[in-house]
């Protein structure tokens, strides 16, 4: 049995089309969804409850009040019922064959520990004209993934992306869940807790897959196609990767990153001085980023942040006091 998560917050009609695509799944693998409303204040548990007949009770609505996409991806998972557990964005578009083929993917790959698949892009039509399409970081930073169609074993330091993931219950009870020091916290850009989620498969001796053929299309807005949120994104994601490998970084290297974000400042000035938008915004990101890592080892401007703790699955049903850590239940574990 599949458990299909998917964390949500006031993006009712996005939603609704993640949900009619996967309602159109064409496959006999027994299959649950179940959506974490992550506080919305729009119609959105109108919109689950009124799709729900139609999955003939195969959709499920969590509400979880705290914010963070880790937090709602945390709750999903204490709820979820199959022995493979998988996450989508909130709206993607998801073809008929895409449940499918990862079942095909874990038949074929029985030493998986988790499964992601390709996650494609789809642009407006008309592009500022500063925007680089082919700039891989760009396109990174709007969460594309795609590493072609066919079938890889990630080696180490390879992550795959919560906008189309998977993972076994076996795993997350061998490494935790996710930490919630890291991804979306209401208008925080944070990303990353699907690469540290990753690390420590790695790390455990855990096999990652990525398939190519369980694919997902994800829609860009016009509001990440400008400067500003690129900027914001860069920065959070540059402070991102300081919380992930602070404990792995050699002493001072904040200082060298400084450094760097001095060189790159300066060149991103002198191509808009000379009238290079696209060069010019390439090194501004990077200059934003290293900016970023700096700010967060120094603790500068930091904002509230959940203390890291281990990262395991509370008991169902139980309250827990905040950064209180509960063991996984013993049904959770094979054999």
């Amino acid at each position: 049995m599949f458990s299909i998560i998917i964390p949500t917050r006031n993006r009712g009609p996005a939603l609704r089309v993640t949900l009619d695509g996967l309602l159109a799944q064409r496959t006999d693998i027994a299959h649950e969804i179940i959506v974490v409303d992550n506080g919305s204040s729009d119609d959105t548990r109108r919109i689950v409850h009124s799709i729900a007949p139609r999955a003939q009770g195969g959709i499920r609505y969590v509400f979880e009040p705290t914010p963070g996409a880790s937090m709602a991806r945390n709750a999903g998972i204490r709820t979820a019922r199959g022995e493979i557990i998988a996450f989508l964005d909130d709206d993607v578009v998801v073809p008929p064959g895409w449940l499918e083929a990862l079942r095909a993917a874990y038949r074929a790959f029985p030493d998986a520990w988790g499964i992601g698949g390709r996650i494609i892009l789809q642009l407006p039509e008309r592009l500022p004209p500063w925007f680089d399409p082919e700039y891989e970081t760009l396109r990174v930073y709007l969460s594309e993934l795609d590493r072609g169609e066919g079938v890889i074993r990630l080696e180490h330091g390879a992550a795959l992306w919560t906008a189309n993931f998977s993972m076994t219950r076996d795993a997350f009870s061998r490494v935790g869940v996710f930490d919630v020091t890291l991804g979306r916290m209401g208008s925080l850009l944070l990303s990353g807790e699907d690469t540290e989620l990753c690390h420590r498969v790695h790390k455990a001796g855990g096999a990652l897959y990525y398939c190519g053929q369980a694919v997902v299309t994800h829609p860009v807005p016009d509001a990440r196609l400008t400067k500003q949120w690129l900027r914001n994104r860069a920065y959070w994601g540059g402070r991102t990767e300081r919380r992930i490998w602070m404990h792995e970084e050699p002493p001072l290297a904040h200082l060298v990153r400084l450094a760097m974000a001095g060189v790159v400042g300066a060149r991103a000035l002198w191509f808009y001085g000379t009238g290079n938008c696209r060069r010019g915004i390439k090194c501004e990101l990077a200059a934003r980023a290293h900016l970023g890592h700096v700010q967060e080892a120094l603790g500068w401007g930091s904002p509230t942040r959940v203390e890291r703790t281990r990262t395991e699955p509370p008991e169902p049903r139980m309250r827990r006091a905040p950064n209180t850590i509960l063991k996984i239940p013993t049904s959770w574990r094979r054999g």
